[in-house]
């Protein structure tokens, strides 16, 4: 008997449906779904009785929930297909369809890898290559996002997953491409392959989809004798880490994404690059906080869990970007994180102390007005190096920092801005700042945040400073609108997230007391709040731009042939400098 073999893939995918719901509009079971009305639905399913009928009404709910952003659920009703190939199509489907088409990163990227999986480990457990009933399929990271479009944290893959994935990376990593060179990509010649895909209805390349595996910013060129445009930095090959995501198989770095790179552009274009996201603690919820917090005569696990419930959820916006974009994901995943650290909700990294250990250890026993620890993302203390024609832009310093406030919160649960920052507040900032680089290796998502902050710098510069127009390139399909005269580009689509609106609040809780006498002093730490804030824009306008003496490498302004091939005869679109 073949053993049963289950591994979850946990990649981020885009939820486009490949069918269309305006066609099941006027059904019931249309109207069911169209309002999250799943268990109907699947009441529906069961007193169907033709088999075809059943699972054709189980694919349109599975995948339903999958747009939703319930992959869990999506997963087991794809299951309850009887029919082996239609489950097969199923799970496929259930990764957003064709990337040719709608643009961004799919399950359908990671078909090699699966294929590879079944093909070597145990075939025949796999439903489609074998007996057994083992199923790859695809499994958010980070964060997932519900029918109610709550935000939660995804747990961690379970240890087969894990193994299979470490051992994929081991097999990449062991290639002879190791070097991790300083890659020149051409933005021009980029969105013509891009464009020619679309047109063409091909799929588009991965390579292309990750940006010649680059991972690391260092520098833009406009080259306007070719009329060309590039970014330059470290690149290399890149394989899946243990949560499947797409890094670089030397450095475990995220590697950066096309959907990432439009996104910026076009915020450049509408704003100067300026956006970022919030995380609120509702007005209300801190109301009742404080009549909780004087009026309960609980204590123990049932005043913990009523804290809990008390503080509630918080609101989640963004702004200056699309907020189903992949780059809006990073910002709010990072943000939520970063409170869970601060709050000692997640393993902490060496050399920065969390907020809430520091604010417990220091405790005397004198009760302290409620505060809220106000932290946010922000671009960091960068600088811009350039050559005396201001072709070439080297990026230098750090693209993120964290700062803070201390804010009070009155009765009526008003937050009340101090415009200071004092204690473990501003302690934590300043040590995260420091600490950034080591605690970005322990934590990625803080890694794809820098990558999301050093693209929007390229484009501010390429914007500020004109370098599109003077390499004659009007975005062609990475522009948010068809530039005039060009109707015939189709518009390039980042994959479309579900877009979370609240999230449960992150508050670590601690009856803190004293006795003096027959008195008991209690101190309550809440909930943070924050965000991240972008403003590319801002910063360019007050930048000393330093280094008229500055010396680039002077094959950065050579002519870059999109068709040159390796000697795999794979598509480049990019020339290595060393």
């Amino acid at each position: 008997m073949n053993n049963t073999r289950l591994v979850l893939l946990t990649l981020a995918f885009s939820l486009s449906a490949t069918f269309s719901w305006a066609q099941e509009s006027n059904s019931a079971l249309g109207q069911l779904l169209q309002v999250g009305e799943f268990p109907a639905a699947m009441q529906m399913a069961a007193s169907t009785g033709d088999p075809v009928a059943r699972d054709q009404i189980l694919q349109q709910i599975a995948m339903q929930q999958s747009r939703v952003g319930d992959p869990r659920s999506a997963y087991q009703t794809a299951r309850s297909v009887n029919d082996a190939n239609s489950r097969s199509q199923l799970f496929g489907d259930m990764g957003g369809g064709s990337a040719g088409q709608s643009g961004g990163i799919t399950q359908n990227d990671f078909i090699p890898l699966m294929n590879l999986i079944r093909n070597t480990i145990a075939s025949d457990s796999w439903t489609q290559t074998g007996t057994g009933d083992g199923t790859l399929l695809a499994f958010p990271a980070g964060v997932w996002v519900d029918a109610s479009k709550t935000m939660h944290r995804v747990t961690e893959v379970d240890d087969k997953g894990a193994e299979i994935a470490e051992e994929i990376r081991r097999l990449g990593s062991a290639n002879d491409a190791l070097k991790n060179p300083v890659r020149m990509l051409s933005l021009v010649q980029l969105e013509r392959e891009v464009s020619a895909c679309l047109a063409s209805g091909k799929k588009i390349p991965a390579e292309l989809l990750y940006l010649g595996g680059m991972y690391e910013i260092e520098s833009v060129i406009v080259n306007e004798a070719d009329g060309d445009l590039l970014i330059s930095g470290r690149a290399g090959p890149w394989v899946l880490d243990k949560a499947n995501g797409a890094v670089n198989a030397n450095t475990g770095r995220p590697v950066l994404r096309l959907d990432d790179l439009v996104i910026c552009l076009r915020a450049a274009k509408q704003n100067g690059v300026r956006f970022g996201c919030a995380i609120v603690p509702r007005k209300e919820n801190l109301a009742s906080l404080q009549q909780f917090l004087v009026s309960t005569k609980l204590n123990g696990k049932a005043w913990k869990e009523e804290l809990h419930k008390t503080v509630g959820l918080q609101d989640i916006s963004v702004f200056g970007i699309d907020a189903d974009s992949n780059a809006a994901r990073v910002l709010v995943d990072a943000d939520h994180h970063m409170k869970l650290l601060g709050m000692g909700l997640a393993p902490p990294v060496h050399g920065l102390q969390g907020y809430f250990e520091e604010t417990v250890a220091a405790f005397t026993g004198t009760p302290q007005p409620m505060d809220v620890a106000r932290w946010w993302f922000t671009l960091g203390e960068f600088g811009l190096e350039t050559n005396k024609e201001h072709s070439s832009f080297r990026l230098t310093g750090n693209a993120v920092r964290v700062l803070s406030e201390t804010e009070m919160i009155s009765q009526e649960g008003d937050r009340i801005h101090t415009g200071k920052s004092v204690g473990p507040t501003a302690r934590f900032a300043r040590d995260f700042t420091i600490q950034f680089d080591a605690i970005a290796a322990r934590y990625p998502i803080y890694q794809k945040l820098r990558g999301v902050f050093q693209l929007a710098i390229v484009c501010g510069v390429i914007q500020n400073e004109g370098l599109d127009q003077r390499a004659g390139w009007n975005h062609g399909c990475f522009a948010a609108a068809v530039p005039s005269g060009n109707e015939s580009v189709q518009t390039y689509q980042p994959a479309r997230l579900p877009v979370p609106v609240a999230v449960q609040s992150v508050v670590n809780s601690e009856q803190l007391v004293t006795r003096k006498g027959n008195s008991r002093f209690k101190h309550t730490i809440a909930g943070v709040s924050g965000g991240v804030e972008c403003d590319v824009a801002g910063r360019l306008t007050s930048l000393e731009i330093a280094g008229e003496q500055v010396q680039f490498d002077s094959r950065m302004n050579e002519p870059l042939n999109s068709r040159m091939a390796n000697r795999t005869g794979e598509l480049r679109i990019w020339r290595d400098l060393d």
